[in-house]
């Protein structure tokens, strides 16, 4: 017999795609009370009530339900990279909860992480999540008033708030179910580009009335096919995840929904010797007309996934996949405490693509992207070439530019 609970609804299709694990991490040096973050931890989950979810699955429906006991698990351990890394592969549970919290002390330093499942908080839901965890912490630990807005409803579906403000009428796909045989372990390489040259490169980027989005996208582009000898251009896909919580009006907040996201193709031609900026300057004007005629729809697994295009390229160097998250918001903490940086990562089985996934996102001044190559097509050695050429391409970017 299941547990009683206070409300439930279905997932819609597009957060049915979603289900998997995605986990913000802090590596902090300093002194860090475990109780008060507990605390800290159960509090936030009084304030965005998904958090105390559970996904059941009931015939061919998931549910989202909230049990009328219970609050979501902690885990405590010593350890350093190894342990974090043990954590954020840890099989996945969300019928038992869709939220944990893992803090883990080593000698010289931890790591704070707030694993949650995609299915029920986008990139930037959680990336607000994991702020609200360490202001509350931060607030316990300096006196300050640590009540929450208790709440006790269930987000609404996003496909039913993309109908009302984006004007989606046709529904999404099923979501497309993920085999153990069939995902492919992603093999993840971070690239971190300094404040400074960071900074040079957003100055890049507005000389050339370009966003970071697409100079990145035009870097990752031309990293790829470089890999293959020819010098014609080729055709090549960039897949854009595109947040529109602020996009519709009213805009989305937090609590009001799950996920809102949307999917972009761009389809460019590309030759071994092209200027990324140029690359990435094709990628936006693409994007910026679809989002002006809301052709953006939503995130659709199974055609991103298992798609093809017609192309001379290697079907893995062919198109790859990237979220821009913007700017994080720096993290309030203690004074006895040193955060160290900010990162995400994802479930090792995450993903039947045939090609890379790219996660992006600035934090304290500096441009951090999460490359991720499935291991299917990809060997760790050109995992770490490829993640090595698409830094090389930004760092020549910023060189060109100042000379």
């Amino acid at each position: 017999m299941g547990s009683a609970v206070a409300m439930q609804r279905p997932l819609d299709e597009l957060e049915v795609q979603l289900r998997s694990a995605l986990t913000y991490f802090a590596e902090f040096s300093g002194s860090l009370d475990e109780d008060r973050m507990a605390r800290a931890f159960h509090l936030l989950c009084a304030e965005f009530p998904v958090l105390r979810a559970q996904i059941r699955s009931m015939g061919t429906e998931h549910l989202l339900s909230i049990p009328l006991n219970g609050q979501p698990s902690v885990t405590f351990r010593e350890g350093g990279m190894a342990a974090l890394r043990e954590e954020a592969d840890r099989q996945w549970t969300p019928e038992q909860s869709v939220v944990r919290l893992i803090i883990i002390q080593g000698r010289e330093v931890g790591y704070v992480g707030l694993r949650t499942d995609h299915a029920v908080a986008d990139g930037h839901a959680t990336m607000v999540m994991f702020g609200e965890l360490w202001r509350l912490y931060t607030d316990i630990g300096t006196g300050k008033a640590t009540s929450v807005e208790v709440n006790s409803g269930l987000p609404r579906p996003p496909l039913e708030l993309l109908e009302e403000r984006w004007g989606v009428t046709e529904p999404a796909r099923p979501g497309l179910a993920l085999e153990p045989a069939q995902a492919s372990v992603l093999v993840d390489r971070y690239i971190s580009l300094s404040e400074g040259v960071t900074a040079e490169l957003i100055k890049t980027g507005r000389s050339l009335n370009l966003t970071v989005h697409a100079l990145v996208s035009g870097a990752i582009l031309v990293a790829l096919r470089r890999r293959d000898g020819r010098s014609s251009a080729a055709s090549m896909g960039c897949w854009t995840a595109v947040d529109l919580r602020d996009r519709v009006a009213p805009s989305v907040g937090v609590s009001e929904t799950t996920n809102l996201l949307g999917v972009h193709l761009g389809q460019v031609a590309v030759a071994r010797r092209d200027a990324p900026a140029e690359v990435g300057r094709a990628v936006k004007q693409q994007l910026d007309a679809a989002l002006a005629r809301r052709e953006v729809r939503p995130v659709d697994l199974s055609s991103m996934l298992l798609s093809s295009i017609e192309t001379e390229l290697e079907p893995r160097i062919a198109q790859m996949i990237i979220s821009n998250m913007g700017v994080m918001p720096e993290l309030a903490h203690p004074t006895d405490i040193t955060l160290r940086s900010v990162f995400r990562t994802a479930a090792p089985l995450a993903s039947p693509a045939a090609f890379p996934e790219y996660s992006v996102y600035t934090y304290a001044g500096q441009l951090n992207i999460r490359c991720s190559y499935p291991s299917a097509q990809f060997s760790a050695e050109e995992a770490e070439e490829f993640a090595g050429e698409t830094k090389g391409q930004l760092l020549r970017m910023v060189s060109l530019a100042d000379s």
